[in-house]
């Protein structure tokens, strides 16, 4: 499978387009030779298309966003059909890809909610083989919900949505983890680190590590705005919770 889920398309031709400096040399070598090797292995016939039933050609899909309504319009990026839309809850909310690009992230900062938006294409790992699927776009029924989600970051298969909190309503800012394989079984336990205070800040999910911005009391910040964080911490998962490190 080349491509599962393509959010940021447009971007990435932008970035492309401004490499065309760099001189490019092209040294072409004869080919190397490899004998056939046409007899079996432990009795099974291996040839160049065993795994072809489990692979997926595909460009990948285009999830975009309509800023100025609720409306989600997937594309299929191999002849640029329209597969379906959808509606978010609400108007106007970003989009991003999950940590293995098979969802959308549906993300409205002000009514506290994220959405999921499933592409349609991922891989599974069958241990013998890689096992691609091709299914239609759907809108999942798992959401995160918290206040002020601010910034979603990707690591190495997962996600991280850092939720700024409320000095108004006394809400604390939290970080809830969660990978693509979790979305798609829709748990209801998600991994979650929960501050003392509100702060506008940012975290990054390592494995059982999870690095985050930190607010000290205000009587010990060195930061210029209150509601910035002045300190980097680390977490650990353990036994159902994140504990500094």
């Amino acid at each position: 499978m080349k491509n599962r889920l393509v959010l940021s398309a447009i971007a990435s031709a932008l970035l492309l387009a401004g490499c065309g400096d760099a001189e490019t040399n092209i040294v072409e070598l004869d080919p190397i030779e490899v004998p056939e090797d046409d007899h079996d292995h432990d009795g099974h016939d291996h040839d160049d298309d065993h795994d072809s039933d489990y692979d997926i050609e595909s460009e990948g899909r285009l999830v975009v966003a309509d800023a100025a309504s609720n409306t989600l319009t997937v594309f299929d990026l191999d002849d640029n059909s329209v597969l379906d839309t959808f509606s978010a809850t609400f108007d106007g909310s970003s989009v991003s890809a999950s940590a293995d690009y098979r969802f959308a992230v549906i993300n409205s900062r002000a009514n506290g909610l994220t959405e999921f938006l499933d592409g349609g294409l991922w891989r599974e790992d069958h241990v013998e083989h890689l096992h691609d699927y091709e299914e239609a776009p759907s809108l999942s029924g798992f959401t995160l919900e918290g206040s002020q989600p601010t910034h979603v970051v990707t690591h190495d298969g997962q996600l991280a949505v850092f939720y700024d909190g409320n000095a108004d309503t006394s809400m604390p800012a939290a970080v809830k983890v969660v990978t693509d394989t979790q979305i798609a079984s829709e748990i209801t336990e998600v991994p979650t680190l929960e501050f003392t205070v509100n702060m506008h800040g940012v975290a990054e999910p390592r494995g059982d590590m999870l690095i985050s911005t930190v607010r000290r009391d205000d009587a010990e910040s060195r930061s210029a705005n209150p509601i910035l964080p002045d300190s980097v911490a680390v977490y650990h998962w353990h036994d159902g919770e994140y504990e500094e490190e």
